[in-house]
Formats: structure tokens, C-alpha cells, sequence
């Protein structure tokens, strides 16, 4: 029947098949099962999940065909493919989607790679994204974390050599989105390796940080940038270089207003400052605009008590304020030891009088305020 072209008759409850895949001696025949959920999409075009009948879930097909998913071809990845492996998330409670995700991502020929990736998180809020993407990936992490660490450990070793340029960009593309993540040894890990990818490729670096200068999460602009400028500084050569720092430039100190994060500017003036010192910074790059002081941002937002007000939870019957707000609010406990101590070091003077000394910022201001007006 396989051989006919009709493989659902084969593993029918009577198919001489069926035998191998389901019952109570299936254990046994674990691995025909995995042969078959290879072998029937590639061949077939169909999944072993949809072809074997079957009353209820047995976990030795489910788990044969995600086995199949890292040994399959990669074209061979469909809708279908994907939402039985949503459904075997589901059953096992295990995020076998994420990690499935993560194996393929590198792959060029897999439509779920990480172009797919990118174009699932990309439209998303941040929140959103924190919640669909980068809790999830902590999560798996913090089981066995195979897929995350594997791809890690893969471009530090390899990252150097040569690598087939499109898998080296679905490398770069799926690190870039692992630094969004509150795991630090992931985020710093991450960025090792992508800089590792950009030493030798400084067009792929400079066609990331053009990718992600528009996210909303500034820990990925923060961390693409600081791999490119260390990868730029591990290499004497100065190809591609004046391209890296008009990307930085553009992502940067051309956009309006300017990113008030402070490490983006620091990386990206660092690549804009090496190439100037290399001599290779294109002329129509102001590198004054890239050197501080920088324009102030946007002024602090003044949250009035009513709108703190909103902020309530149910307490044993009462209502309070949540724990967040409390905490950041009203003398709680975040606002007394990190916010206070840290607020009450900054004065308020504008940026251009860095440097001046408490008689010249009094001479100034009495110049300007009193001195027209002796009335």
C-alpha cells in the first residue's frame, strides 16, 4: 500500500503496518516509527500523525515525529507539520514548538526558519513579544536549553570559518533576537557569538544593526551594536568598515530624536570613532554629532496621584495599590534603595553647562535672568 501511494491504508487498524506504530508493543518498534515519520512526508508528502488510525494520543508516534523534525529534508516543513507539533506541545506540556523553532532556524531551505522567526516577532510589542517569545526561551533554557545552547556553542566554534553565507545571516538574525531575553548568560552569550559571526563579515553586521534599528527593545539595538564594535576591533583589516559606521551612524545619530540609551550611543560612536581613527569614515558623516554632549530626550513624564490611584489590587478583601507601584512609589522599597539613591546624584542643569564651575553657572545665570531687568 506504501509502495501504491496509499499510505493511510497501510496503517490502517488492519494495515499489515499498523502493528509497528501503535498497541502495546509499539516500544518495541520505536525506531520504524521514526523511519516512517521521516520517510512518509518526504516521499508522501503526508505526516505519520495523520495516516495511523488511531482512538486516542499514544505518545510513541508524537514523539517519533518530533524526532523526525531534526532528520527530515528541511523542505518538507508544512503549515500541517507545524500545527501537529503545536498539538504535541500541548500534550506534553513541554514547548517543543520554541525548540523545534530554534533547531531549524539556521536552516536555509526551511520556511520556518529564522525569516519566519523574525517575521512573527518583528510586528509584535514588545510586551507581547516578552511574553510569546522571550519568557518562553527562558523557559526551555532552564530545562535542558539544548536548542539555544547548541546554536551557541555551534557559531563560537565555527564562527570564524567559513560558513555558507545565508546560514551565517539566520545565525545572526536568531542570536540578534536571543539578546532580547532577561537571561543574561543567554544575552551575553549571544552577543559573544555574534560578534564571533562579524569579524570576518562586516557587511552582515552592517546589515543587522540596519534590520533592528527600528525594534522596540532597546536591548537588541544595544547588543547588535556592541557586537559589531568588538568584532571591529579584533580585525586590522579595513574592509567594510566605512559601511559599518554608516549603518551605526544611520541607526543612531540619524534618527530624530536620537536613542537616549546610553550603551547604544557608546557602541555605535565607538565603530564611527574606529573608523575615523583608520581614516575610512565616509565624508558625509558628521563625527561631531556622534560625540557627546547629546540633545536631551524626551522630558520626564509627570504621572499625577490619580493615575497611581488606578493602579489597585485585591488584598484579603481591601484594595491597594499593586506591589509594583507600591514598591516604586510612596517610599517603598525599590524607590528608597535603587531609584532615590540614584535620582539624587543628578542636578538640574542643562547638558551645556558640563564642566563650568558653581560661580560660572551663577555668573551665567545672573547675566541672563537679572541683569537686563534692573528694575
Amino acid at each position: 500500500h506504501v509502495a501504491n501511494g496509499d499510505p493511510a491504508q497501510a496503517f490502517g487498524k488492519s494495515g499489515s503496518l499498523a502493528q509497528y506504530v501503535i498497541g502495546e508493543r509499539a516500544y518495541r518498534f520505536a525506531g520504524i516509527a521514526e523511519a516512517f515519520a521521516v520517510q512518509l512526508p518526504e516521499r508522501y508528502g503526508v505526516e505519520l500523525l495523520d495516516v495511523v488510525e488511531r482512538d486516542e494520543d499514544f505518545w510513541n508516534l508524537e514523539h517519533a515525529f518530533e524526532q523526525s523534525l531534526l532528520w527530515r529534508r528541511q523542505d518538507v516543513f508544512t503549515e500541517r507539520t507545524l500545527k501537529l507539533l503545536e498539538r504535541w506541545a500541548e500534550t506534553t506540556g513541554r514547548d517543543a514548538v520554541i525548540d523545534t523553532l530554534l533547531s531549524v532556524a539556521t536552516e536555509p531551505d526551511n520556511r520556518f526558519n529564522a525569516d519566519y522567526l523574525d517575521g512573527r516577532l518583528r510586528p509584535m510589542p514588545m510586551p507581547e513579544r516578552d511574553q510569546r517569545w522571550s519568557i518562553r526561551v527562558t523557559s526551555s533554557v532552564e530545562g535542558d536549553g539544548e536548542a539555544v545552547n547548541t546554536l551557541i556553542e555551534w557559531v563560537l566554534v565555527n564562527g570564524l570559518d567559513q560558513i555558507e553565507e545565508n546560514r551565517a545571516r539566520l545565525a545572526a538574525v536568531t542570536l540578534a533576537w536571543l539578546t532580547s531575553l532577561s537571561h543574561r548568560w543567554v544575552r551575553d552569550m549571544a552577543t559573544k557569538a555574534l560578534a564571533c559571526l562579524f569579524v570576518n563579515r562586516r557587511k552582515l553586521a552592517a546589515s543587522l544593526i540596519e534590520q533592528f534599528s527600528g525594534v522596540d527593545d532597546a536591548y537588541v539595538l544595544d547588543r547588535v551594536l556592541a557586537a559589531a564594535y568588538g568584532a571591529a576591533t579584533r580585525s586590522w583589516r579595513n574592509e567594510g568598515l566605512a559601511e559599518l559606521a554608516r549603518a551605526a551612524f544611520a541607526a543612531v545619530f540619524g534618527q530624530d530624536p536620537m536613542p537616549t540609551h546610553v550603551l547604544v550611543r557608546d557602541h555605535a560612536r565607538g565603530i564611527i570613532e574606529l573608523a575615523a581613527n583608520r581614516s575610512v569614515l565616509p565624508s558625509e558623516l558628521p563625527i561631531h554629532v556622534a560625540r557627546p554632549p547629546y540633545p536631551g530626550g524626551i522630558p520626564l513624564e509627570t504621572i499625577s496621584e490619580e493615575t497611581l490611584d488606578a493602579y489597585v489590587q485585591d488584598n484579603a478583601g481591601g484594595r491597594f495599590r499593586d506591589e509594583i507601584c507600591a514598591s516604586a512609589v510612596s517610599d517603598g522599597d525599590f524607590a528608597r534603595y535603587e531609584i532615590d539613591s540614584r535620582a539624587g546624584r543628578f542636578l538640574l542643569l542643562p547638558l551645556d553647562a558640563h564642566g563650568q564651575s558653581m560661580r560660572e553657572i551663577y555668573e551665567s545665570w545672573y547675566a541672563q535672568a537679572v541683569a537686563p531687568h534692573p528694575e
